[in-house]
């Protein structure tokens, strides 16, 4: 079994959706209008949340319309932060296909489909023919330079 396939395997954990679904409504959340901030507590589960996210937008030159590729995407609370919050089109990339389906149906809730996609697989195999100017990634320097030339990297912590 490949690491990818072991890495996939022990984030799955099926019926995620579900339980995001009825934290929402627990919390009184209207599911049928659901805004990407509703979702923060939830969906930014890396090293320091949402405000980790925002210190990340701080420090990048963004500007709307640009292209942002988020490696290990997860159910992407990031991607649709930087679509809602900066005006960025979000290519997601995430090992893990329940997160990849998770994250797609959290951003058509939220009405973010048209500014973010999310894609199953290895980022390391991932080719766009679009061009994306910065990689969000927890490995910028080996990941970044494998997916295309000249790409910068922004470590995502």
């Amino acid at each position: 079994m490949s690491i990818e396939t072991n890495v996939a395997n022990y984030y799955t954990r099926g019926r995620l959706e579900d339980s995001i679904l009825q934290a929402l409504s627990r919390a009184g959340k209207d599911l049928a209008n659901l805004m990407h901030g509703d979702l923060a507590a939830l969906d930014e589960f890396h090293v320091g949340g949402r405000e980790a996210t925002q210190e990340l937008a701080a420090q990048m030159e963004l500007r709307p319309g640009i292209r942002l590729l988020d490696v290990g995407s997860g159910i992407g609370g990031p991607a649709r932060y930087f679509a809602a919050e900066q005006g960025c089109k979000v290519t997601g990339v995430d090992l893990t296909e329940e997160f990849v389906l998770v994250s797609r149906s959290l951003t058509r809730r939220t009405k973010l489909d048209h500014a973010v996609e999310f894609l199953h697989g290895s980022a390391l195999r991932f080719r766009s023919e679009r061009q994306i100017l910065i990689a969000l990634t927890r490995h910028p320097r080996t990941t970044s330079r494998r997916l295309c030339p000249g790409l910068r990297g922004t470590e995502r912590r």
